[in-house]
Parts: C-alpha cells; structure tokens; sequence
C-alpha cells in the first residue's frame, strides 16, 4: 500500500485555510460596506450587503443585527424583529440585539415587551445609557396611550388625572430610567427633553420648576436645541398660567388673564429663540400667539396665528374663525 504523500496534505490544508479566509473577508468586507449604508442612510443597500453577508457568514448575529436596524429604518418593524430574533438566538448574550428589539416593539406600541427587552439589555449592559432613556420612554408610552384610549366621555380632567395617580410608579420608573441615563452620559439631550417632558406630570409642585431647570441644562449643552427652547416655554407657560390650553390654539370662551408676568416673558423669550433658528416652526407662533391671547395682547396674537396658517394651511379655516373672535376682542379693546 502506497503512503500518501505528506506535501499533498499540506498542499490542501493549506488551500482551505486560504479559502476560510478568503470566505472570512467576503464576510467582512460587505458587512463594513453594511454598516457605512447604514450610516448614510442607504438602508436599501445596507440590507443587500448584509444579505450577502449572511450567505457566507449565517452564524453572524452582527450581521442579523445591523440588517434588522435597516429594516427597522425602512419601516418594515416585523421583518426588524425577525432579525433581532434570529441574533438573539445565535447570541443570547448581546444586549444591543434586546435593546433594538425593544425599540422595535416600542414603535408598534407593545410596551410591555418593549420594556421586557430593555430590562433584559440592562441586565447584560448597566453601562448603556440610551438602554434606559428608550425603557423610560416605553414607561411613559405606556401611560399615555391608556390616557388617549380613554372613552372621550370620560375624558375630563379629572378622569384624567385619575389614571395618572393610578400609573404614578411608571412615571417614578420612568424618571428613574432618564435620571440614570443622565449619569452615565451627561451630554444625554434626548434623557433631558424627556425629564422635561415628564416632571410636569407627576402631580409634584414643583414639577414645572424640574422640567425647566433640566431643559436649562440641555440648552446649555446645546444652544441651537429648538426641541429644548420650545418645550422650556410651554413649561413657563404652564408654570405661569392656571388657564388649560391644550389645542393648537386656545378657544377657551371665558379665559382668566391671571398669569405671572415673568414666566410669560421667558417663555416668549425661548420661543423667539425658536422662531429665529426655524422661521417655519408653525407650533411656535401658534404658542406665541396663545400668550399674546393670555396677556390680552390681541394684535400680536392675531399676527402670529396669521403667519402660522401661512406657514400651514392645513387648519386655515378654523384657525381664521379664531382669528376673527381676536379681532372682535381687540376692537372691544381699543374703544
């Protein structure tokens, strides 16, 4: 019997590890090219290169990862989930699959499983501050959305206000989640703007002086923050005024004047801010308007409604009945 001959092994050991390597780098070169699509936007061609990916490399729960992200980006959330599932079951041990499944499920409104996905990201990842800001926005989803589905027959605000005692923990979690996010990134804008949408809600007297302190440190981390500006004046205005004005623009027949000055003139301090970053902000003027209407200021009410149905003309004619009961007021005024 003839041995085989020793250089013929080598010879084909050799030339499939170079092809394994060769495999190796098809595998990494299109899920580089991935990820750069990824990063511009090009979410089309991101799932192309990470489907070739996945044909030499299956096994690549990054691979299944940045592809459920693109999908996810596309608006396609079931085909996202599909591959976040996939990626937690090659790897179980990724936190980053759990959070992005859970951002997903955050977007079809399942909040519980949504937040099922961000304890257990936590959980292998303490250190991940947007974790906790994406779970402390599904406590507050969660919240809302049972506020919104209420019949409109009970929707007083006293109903309201019911159901917000009655979920008051999730706010407390919610808070827990933002404040905790801040802590590992100080430079956390999104963790501020929810704080500062948040404390106002969680019946604490002082939550309108939180929310403006938090969005005062988010401004100064980033002083072009229109997001920052506009909610720090509704949070003045709030603070300000006891007149309930939550429609784009107040109808309220018997409004009470009663406001504290100063917290007035800062909120229309910051929505100037706005107004000179985005001279488009629609919301902006039809806020400002709302408190030119509470100082009784009705001229400049009526010029900024008028410019944000230039802006918009989507509500032109029931802002413009509006528009004509300020008129009416304002030469009640001037007689």
């Amino acid at each position: 019997m003839k041995c085989p001959n020793p250089l013929l092994f080598l010879v084909i050991i050799v030339s499939f590890l170079a092809a394994c390597a060769a495999h190796e780098e098809v595998g990494r070169a299109t899920f580089d090219k991935g990820n750069a699509a990824l990063d511009n936007g090009d979410y089309d061609s991101a799932i192309e290169y990470f489907n070739e990916t996945l044909k030499v490399k299956p096994d690549s729960a990054g691979a299944y990862i940045s592809r459920g992200i693109a999908f996810g980006s596309k608006g396609n959330i079931d085909q996202a989930i599909a591959d976040f599932d996939q990626a937690i079951k090659l790897d179980p041990n990724r936190a980053y699959a759990y959070k992005n499944r859970g951002i997903s499920y955050s977007s079809k409104g399942d909040f519980d499983k949504a937040i099922a996905d961000f304890n257990e990201s936590i959980k292998l990842d303490k250190s991940n501050s947007q974790a906790f800001v994406e779970r402390g926005f599904a406590f507050t989803k969660r919240l809302t959305d049972k506020i919104s589905f209420s019949s409109k027959e009970n929707r007083t605000q006293d109903h309201v206000r019911e159901l917000i005692k009655e979920q008051q923990s999730d706010y407390a979690k919610a808070i827990d989640d933002f404040e905790q996010a801040i802590k590992l990134d100080p430079k956390n804008i999104e963790a501020y703007l929810l704080l500062g949408e948040i404390y106002p809600l969680t019946l604490d007297d002082k939550g309108f002086d939180k929310a403006i302190d938090v969005l005062t440190t988010a401004i100064n981390i980033d002083p072009t923050n229109i997001e920052a500006y506009y909610l720090r004046s509704a949070r003045y205005q709030g603070k300000s005024s006891s007149v309930a004005l939550d429609d784009d623009f107040a109808t309220t027949k018997n409004v009470s004047y009663q406001y504290d000055e100063a917290d007035l003139n800062n909120a229309l301090s910051d929505l100037n801010h706005v107004i000179n970053l985005s001279p488009d902000y629609k919301d902006a003027y039809l806020r400002r308007g709302r408190i030119y209407y509470q100082k009784g200021e009705f001229g400049k009410a009526i010029e900024d409604y008028t410019r944000a149905t230039k802006i918009n003309p989507e509500r032109a004619h029931e802002i413009s009945e509006f528009i004509e009961k300020l008129k009416a007021l304002e030469t009640k005024k001037t007689q």
